[in-house]
């Protein structure tokens, strides 16, 4: 006799229990309370001695009152009020504030409080928050840019100081500047600025360009110190190539010397007040680039300089000429 194949039917899992939007992913139907909202709040960017606040709700879910306190509170954190005086009735609500004195702090804080039930499957229950605390003093940027100067020029940076607090500010200058940069401090009540000049005429042979790193000390507590960043640079009409000849190395008896202008210009003259060096014939043609050789004829040369001048070109062009000779290191 035939008997036909059992009838296979496909068991379905249940379906996955839908979540409720206004409870949290991990809560249990065994729970008898929640808070709103919950996980991490942020409290966002808070004053130096500002005091935030923010405000939880509670809300019973059983038919029995539930009884809180206050366990352990963060330094710097109050409830407002004693919301958990009396205990919650069953499907009740209480809302609850937590106040945030920022004093003394600074930067990203994290904070809480536990509460404490008597509801043994949820016996303690942690509220977290975090902030970030702005600085007491701050300046505008910690590095200003003079870039392109020429070489008659004298452009000034200035950094902008505020203490958010409203106290009064002092600033000083920490660190020793060269003798191209000029300071002046400026106080203004809460606010101060610093004003470097940077004369352009007075730099160093030889140096176009610079980073000059400035320290500053100041009497707000929690920012008593800045490094600042002054970042300048000389355009000059006729750009050198180095712009320093360095005769580093022994073997080396022959530097070039490559010129660039905007325009065409001619090597006028050429006045090499440095000993023992020689320079070949100036180029006789203008030309936007010219090139020039020099060399190093005896062993016991001496630094100085090569003094241009130049077509179109007000002010001479000092190029450093130097012997950094290894046996004398």
């Amino acid at each position: 006799m035939f008997f036909p194949p059992a009838l296979q039917v496909p068991v379905q899992a249940p379906a996955p229990k839908a979540a409720k939007p206004d409870l949290p992913p991990d809560f249990q139907d065994s729970f008898r309370f929640v808070v709103r909202p919950w996980g991490w709040t942020h409290l966002g960017s808070v004053g130096p001695r500002e005091k935030a606040a923010h405000t939880w709700e509670l809300e019973n879910l059983s038919g029995q009152p539930i009884v809180f306190r206050v366990a352990d509170l963060s330094p710097g954190v109050v409830v407002a009020g004693d919301p958990f005086k009396e205990p919650i009735p069953s499907h009740g609500k209480r809302a609850f504030t937590i106040q945030v004195d920022a004093t003394d702090w600074e930067g990203f804080q994290q904070r809480g409080i536990r509460l404490v039930s008597d509801d043994p499957k949820q016996p303690v229950y942690k509220v977290l928050f975090d902030m970030t605390v702005r600085p007491d003093l701050t300046v505008d940027a910690v590095q200003k840019k003079l870039g392109g100067m020429a070489p008659y020029e004298s452009p000034q940076a200035v950094f902008r100081f505020k203490r958010e607090t409203g106290d009064p500010l002092e600033i000083k200058l920490a660190s020793q500047l060269p003798a191209y940069v000029e300071p002046e401090i400026a106080p203004m009540g809460a606010s101060a600025e610093l004003r470097l000049t940077l004369r352009a005429s007075k730099v160093p042979a030889g140096q176009l360009s610079g980073l000059e790193v400035v320290k500053v000390s100041t009497n707000a507590p929690k920012q008593p110190a800045f490094d600042l960043y002054l970042d300048w640079s000389i355009a000059l009409p006729v750009q050198p190539a180095p712009t320093r000849l360095v005769f580093a190395d022994p073997k080396t008896r022959t530097l070039e010397l490559k010129l660039t202008g905007v325009a065409a210009f001619k090597v006028v003259s050429a006045d090499l007040q440095a000993t023992g060096f020689s320079l070949d014939a100036l180029p006789r043609e203008a030309a936007k680039t010219q090139v020039l050789t020099l060399h190093r004829d005896r062993e016991d040369a001496k630094d100085g300089f090569l003094v241009l001048t130049l077509s179109g070109v007000e002010d001479p062009l000092k190029i450093p000429v130097i012997w950094a000779d290894p046996s004398k290191k």
